[in-house]
C-alpha cells in the first residue's frame, strides 16, 4: 500500500501541478480577456465617434449639394436676366440712336425754317446790301465827277 499510497501521491501531485498549470492559463487568458474587453469597448468608442463624425460630414455635404444646386439655379435665373437686360439694353440703344436722328433732322429744318421766317435778319441783310451798293454807286459817281472836268458855279 505504501507503494498504492506513493503512486496515489504522485498522481495527486501531478494533478495539483495540473491544476496550478490551468488556473495560472485561465488567469493569464481571464487577463487577455479583459484587455480584449477594454480594446473592443474602445474600439467601439471609437467607431462611434467615427460614425458620428460621417453622419455629420454626409449631412454637411448634403446640404452644400442643396446649397450648391440653389446657387446654379439662381446663376442660370441671373444670367438668364442679364441676357434679357442686354437684349432690352440694345433695343433702347437703337431708339436712342433713331430719336437722335429724328432730333438732328428736327433742328436742321428748324434751323433752316427759321432763317427764312427771320424777318430781321432779311431786313438787316437787305439793309446792309442796299448800303453797299449805295456806297459803291456814291463812289462810281464820285469817281466819275473826278475824272470829268469840274463845274463851277
Amino acid at each position: 500500500m505504501t507503494s498504492d499510497n506513493g503512486m496515489l501521491r504522485r498522481d495527486i501531485d501531478k494533478q495539483m501541478a495540473e491544476c496550478y498549470e490551468l488556473r495560472k492559463e485561465n488567469e493569464y487568458q481571464g487577463s487577455r480577456n479583459n484587455d480584449a474587453s477594454a480594446q473592443i469597448r474602445d474600439n467601439e468608442m471609437r467607431l462611434r465617434d467615427r460614425d458620428d463624425q460621417l453622419y455629420a460630414m454626409q449631412k454637411e455635404l448634403e446640404s452644400s449639394k442643396f446649397t450648391n444646386q440653389q446657387s446654379r439655379g439662381n446663376n442660370l435665373d441671373l444670367l438668364a436676366e442679364k441676357d434679357a437686360l442686354e437684349k432690352h439694353a440694345a433695343v433702347l440703344n437703337a431708339q436712342n440712336e433713331d430719336l437722335n436722328r429724328e432730333l438732328d433732322q428736327f433742328l436742321q429744318t428748324d434751323e433752316m425754317v427759321r432763317s427764312q421766317l427771320d424777318r430781321r435778319g432779311r431786313v438787316q441783310g437787305l439793309r446792309s446790301k442796299n448800303d453797299t451798293e449805295l456806297h459803291r454807286s456814291y463812289h462810281r459817281v464820285e469817281d466819275a465827277r473826278s475824272r470829268s472836268p469840274q463845274r463851277r458855279f
